[in-house]
């Protein structure tokens, strides 16, 4: 149990990670 519970938390993260890099990030307003 606990790989899998590793593995998803992996994923999330790297899906996160990508979610980041693909978003443009609109706080330069200032």
């Amino acid at each position: 149990m606990a790989d899998i519970i590793t593995s998803l938390v992996a994923l999330v993260i790297i899906c996160l990670v990508f979610y980041a890099m693909l978003t443009p990030w609109d706080t330069k307003e200032d």
